[in-house]
């Protein structure tokens, strides 16, 4: 795979509220891909966009699949994935192989699932925290 050590994270801000994140090699990808973790912040939406991803794998070199979502955009064809939200953050566009990027979203989707059914200890989802 072509991402290494990947480890998500998720921050409790100030306000309760939680920011999904993820490390991994190489860091020249990590902005932009956190990014879009932001998009894509429950286990539903990140599904939708694995079945983007897999149908995207029909679609050639020269037309790849589009795949908006506000000002960040994602193309991805046969053999890769461009994450592109230069407008809104100034970060160059990124690219990782079809096939890593279906695994590392698959392996994200795992982890907002365990999030999600309270199965991460000492971390609670916003819409089931008791006494606040």
């Amino acid at each position: 795979m072509e991402l290494k050590n990947i480890q998500f994270r998720t921050t409790i801000l100030q306000n309760n509220s939680r920011h999904h994140g993820v490390y991994f090699e190489p860091q020249q990808k990590l902005n932009v891909i956190n990014n879009f973790l932001i998009i894509y912040s429950n286990s539903e939406s990140v599904q939708n966009l694995i079945s983007e991803l897999q149908e995207a794998k029909q679609h050639k070199i020269s037309n790849p699949k589009y795949i908006g979502i506000n000002e960040s955009h994602i193309y991805a064809d046969e053999s890769k994935v461009v994450f592109d939200m230069e407008l809104v953050t100034d970060l160059k566009p990124v690219e990782i192989g079809i096939y890593d990027t279906i695994e590392f979203f698959k392996l994200y989707k795992e982890y907002l699932k365990r999030y999600e059914n309270r199965e991460i200890p000492g971390l609670e989802p916003v819409g089931k925290i008791d006494n606040i």
